[in-house]
Order: structure tokens, then C-alpha cells, then sequence
């Protein structure tokens, strides 16, 4: 849909980084087909978010896309993750309704928004364990993708001092 260049260069330092939650990865490695699904799907739309405000150019005109916004189509996002095209209709129902993102249709294209991604998620330290983030037992309970439902909501807070 957009012309990026893109290759896997070994100066990684050029193209930046992602931050993505350990529970989003132990989820993506899961023996769970659709906790990895679902890990693959916001992974893909982490990766190709805008971060910062630019233009897509498509066949029904000209839309701004700001950061953290993604305009795409469940097609692209199936051949990207290798996902059917009705699942990733799916997932991305099931991440909006456990709000990871919003989906807004547009025709044939989706306004995909990661949920509060300008926010920064609040961390408290315990000094017991030389500034190590304390997580408990009932933090991590349900499956791994429910654990990292933090990630976009400043709100909760891993630990508490």
C-alpha cells in the first residue's frame, strides 16, 4: 500500500527500536494458536505504525495518518503475518475489545490506532531488589496476551512500592 524501502540491514541503530512487552513475546512463542496470533497481529501493527504524522496515498484519495496510526487492510495484514484474512478481522475485534487498539473502517482500508500510544506506562521501582519492577502473582494471572494489557494502559502500575 505505501512505498517504504525496506531490508534487514545489520546497522539496526538507522531504523530505531520498538518496545514490545515480554508477555507480547512469550505470547508470540506460545503454543497457543491464537494468543500467537493475536501477539503477531499487534506486533505487525506496532511495527507499521506512524510515529509521527504523515500521508497515505490510496485509490480513494489522500488520508493524514498521525502517530500511532496505521491505515491498511485486512489483506495486507494477512500476507504480512501469514494470517487468514477472516482471523485477522477477528483478532483485531478481539485486541480493539481488550484495548490494545481501535479500528475504524474507511471502505476497504482500516484506521488502526494503538491505544495510548503518546503515554508513557508508570513503572515503581522496589529498592529491595536494586530498582527491579516487582510484579506479584496477581498481576500475572490468565493467559500471557491479559498480562501485557498494561502496556497500553498507564492506569495500572506493574508493582507498588
Amino acid at each position: 500500500m505505501t512505498d517504504r524501502k525496506q531490508s534487514f540491514a545489520p546497522d539496526i541503530r538507522k531504523c530505531g527500536y520498538l518496545k514490545v512487552g515480554r508477555s507480547q513475546l512469550k505470547a508470540l512463542f506460545s503454543t497457543n494458536a491464537e494468543q500467537q496470533q493475536l501477539a503477531k497481529i499487534l506486533l505487525c501493527v506496532q511495527t507499521f505504525a506512524y510515529f509521527n504524522e504523515g500521508q497515505i496515498y490510496t485509490s480513494n484519495g489522500v488520508y493524514v495518518c498521525h502517530a500511532g496510526e496505521w491505515i491498511s487492510c485486512y489483506w495486507e495484514i494477512s500476507l504480512l503475518t501469514g494470517i487468514d484474512r477472516r482471523l485477522v478481522k477477528s483478532r483485531l475485534k478481539k485486541l480493539e475489545v481488550m484495548g490494545f487498539l481501535t479500528v475504524e473502517h474507511m471502505s476497504v482500508y482500516k484506521r488502526i490506532s494503538l491505544t495510548n500510544y503518546e503515554q508513557r506506562m508508570l513503572i515503581v521501582h522496589n529498592p529491595s531488589f536494586g530498582g527491579s519492577p516487582k510484579v506479584t502473582a496477581e498481576e500475572v494471572q490468565g493467559s500471557l496476551f491479559q498480562s501485557a494489557s498494561s502496556l497500553y494502559s498507564p492506569s495500572q502500575m506493574i508493582g507498588e512500592a
